[in-house]
């Protein structure tokens, strides 16, 4: 991850490390909004209850919906209410690794990158396994 944000800030890119949903959204939900609307464990209902205000802002963002801005906020809204509460345990919400911007066009992307362990981590677990005889580094040449 650290190799990407640097080259992004050698080719004159804005970089946020794990930026949190409501950065991300420029505060347009509260922090509890985006916690609720963008938790870090979805269980089933909540995936299913999250697909139907899925489907309901793409209807509310094509041509063909009838409904005034102003029912269009109800529904949503009411749908959003519907999502099950979030897990006392869950008070991060949903993260990604990085959010790169374009700093003259304002186009965005977001990026969430496999985790590796840390080099430390590494180390340290390939020391135990050498000490228990499971593993053995390969000689230098």
């Amino acid at each position: 991850m650290r190799v990407l944000e640097q080259a992004a800030k050698k080719a004159g890119l804005a970089v946020r490390v794990e930026p949190g949903a409501y950065e991300l959204l420029l505060g347009d939900l509260s922090k509890t909004e985006c916690r609720r609307i963008f938790p870090k464990k979805a269980s089933a209902d909540y995936t299913k209850k999250f697909q139907a205000v899925i489907d309901a802002l793409e209807l509310a963002a094509s041509p063909a919906c009838a409904m005034t801005e102003e029912q269009k906020g109800i529904h949503l809204q009411s749908l959003i209410n519907e999502l099950p509460r979030v897990a006392e345990d869950d008070r991060t919400g949903l993260r990604i690794d990085l959010a790169i911007e374009h700093k003259l066009t304002g186009e965005a992307r977001w990026m969430s990158l496999p985790h590796t362990p840390a080099p430390r981590a590494t180390r340290m677990e390939r020391s135990r396994l050498s000490r228990e005889d499971r593993w053995q580094p390969a000689s230098p040449p």
